[in-house]
């Protein structure tokens, strides 16, 4: 996750698992303003997917069956 601080705007990226999901108070090495950041969204501290619309559309298992065409 990219975090900024809010009194000067330097950009840290940072891993999700640094700031936990309930969040924690940090502190810029340039300005030495501390603040509170918050958790990253749920579904992406837990491993989920990040963007909408990443699931595929149907099961695995759908894929794999072949699907058979009636002789007449």
């Amino acid at each position: 996750m990219i975090i900024a601080c809010p009194a000067c705007s330097t950009r840290y990226v940072v891993p999700d698992s640094a700031i936990g999901v309930d969040g924690r108070t940090v502190r810029c090495a340039k300005c030495k303003h501390s603040w509170y950041q918050d958790g990253p969204p749920v579904e992406t501290a837990q491993g989920g997917p990040q963007v909408p619309g990443a699931m595929a559309a149907e099961p695995a298992a759908a894929k794999a069956r072949p699907h058979s065409v009636a002789q007449t």
